[in-house]
């Protein structure tokens, strides 16, 4: 399994590196696919609970989410926001009675779990000195796993939350944080616009608590759904979602962090 995770990683590393360095059409596609992987993931994982839900708008919400982002940066999220609304709404009265409340609510919210949130990704390489940014969030994803992880298989005593998932522990907790401290305060030694390292000591000690509920936030749609992982694309690490499920939250937080205090 760990050998699996790292020649995972020894592939997977490197070619996110490459995309974010490029940006543009590459990274576009590239949250595209992932985003869509992921969504897919999603749905199959909720079939488990047997509410009904619209897939076809699912996707189109994350399609449009993305290249709202793509071509307009954050300016058109509200309109986003409010065609989606209505199209769900519309669903929602034409296919009465076969579907529920509950079925348009997954329907919308999965549009901003996976579209909105990996839309960020695009706003962050955006920014004045995105790739450096870009790569702080990606790091910032790998360190507070990894700290967890190992700190958690080495340390691990008292649980986290043990109905919720069962291996992780308060130990590989902290050790999450402390790696996305240390890994944002090596960072900070090389911000382009100047070292503030308590700056970037806040921002680990965020991203760490942002990146566990994400984390945290997955293994319960999981549990609901009766699955130990939501796929087997990426050898030790389960699927897209597996993957991502941090970074989809400390992407956005590293986006406004950036924006209104780096």
């Amino acid at each position: 399994m760990l050998r699996q995770r790292i020649a995972t990683a020894l592939i997977g590393i490197p070619l996110v590196i490459l995309i974010s360095y490029f940006g543009g059409y590459y990274l576009l596609v590239s949250v595209f696919v992932i985003s869509l992987f992921s969504l897919d993931e999603l749905y199959r994982a909720l079939k488990n609970t047997g509410i009904k839900f619209n897939k076809l708008l699912g996707f189109l919400g994350v399609i449009l989410f993305i290249l709202s982002s793509y071509y307009f940066g954050t300016e058109k999220v509200p309109e986003t926001l409010l065609i989606l609304a209505l199209l769900n709404l519309f669903y929602f009265v034409i296919s009465f009675p076969r579907i529920n409340p509950s079925g348009v609510g997954i329907t919308l919210l999965s549009s901003i779990y996976i579209g909105y949130l990996l839309s960020f990704t695009i706003l962050v390489r955006n920014l004045e000195h995105g790739f450096f940014y870009l790569i702080l969030a990606f790091t910032l994803t790998w360190a507070t796993d990894s700290g967890a992880y190992i700190v958690g298989l080495r340390f691990g005593r008292h649980k986290l939350h043990s109905s919720l998932s069962p291996n992780k522990t308060i130990e590989g907790s902290v050790g999450g944080l402390l790696f996305a401290v240390c890994t944002s305060i090596i960072f900070s030694l090389f911000n382009p616009n100047g070292v503030n390292i308590l700056k970037f000591v806040i921002l680990g000690l965020l991203a760490g608590l942002f990146g566990q509920l994400g984390d945290l936030t997955a293994s319960a749609i999981k549990r609901h759904a009766n699955i130990k992982d939501f796929g087997s694309f990426l050898p030790g690490h389960g699927g897209f979602l597996d993957r991502f499920d941090s970074f989809l939250v400390i992407i956005p937080l590293v986006y406004y962090y950036c924006v209104y205090i780096l």
